[in-house]
């Protein structure tokens, strides 16, 4: 009886601990940020835009989306932190900014999740041979 109140007891704060460890900042390094990233398959399920989004030097980036043949351009900025990366840019008359938590950045992936949770994954678009 006594072992099940203390698992009891015990459980959420394992729980909230493990949840805090999850969120703990990773070491980032924001150079592998810069080019251009596409979604990854590993979006398994999840409908996302046909976009690019491009990250350049001095935190100025670019975001192309395809929308039925549409095509419409974003410019903007971004700023990493830690593990935060937050992104400012203006559609229009709406400006729009959006924080994330890097999840993982390698020379080709980037994952990410949003302030609702929803995790997003990403790979480098590879340089095409005319762009040498």
């Amino acid at each position: 009886m006594r072992l099940m109140l203390m698992c009891a007891v015990m459980a959420p704060l394992v729980l909230a601990e493990m949840s805090r460890s999850q969120d703990k900042p990773i070491e980032i390094d924001a150079k592998k940020l810069i080019g251009q990233w596409k979604p990854s398959a590993k979006n398994k399920g999840k409908v996302l835009l046909n976009m690019v989004v491009e990250f350049k030097t001095g935190e100025k980036m670019n975001a192309t989306f395809n929308i039925n043949g549409q095509v419409t351009e974003v410019a903007g900025t971004y700023k990493v932190d830690g593990n935060k990366l937050t992104m400012k840019f203006k559609a229009g008359d709406r400006e729009m900014d959006d924080v994330s938590t890097i999840l993982k950045l390698t020379d080709d992936e980037l994952a990410t999740r949003d302030k609702n949770g929803k995790e997003e994954y990403f790979e480098r678009m590879k340089a095409k041979k005319d762009d040498k």
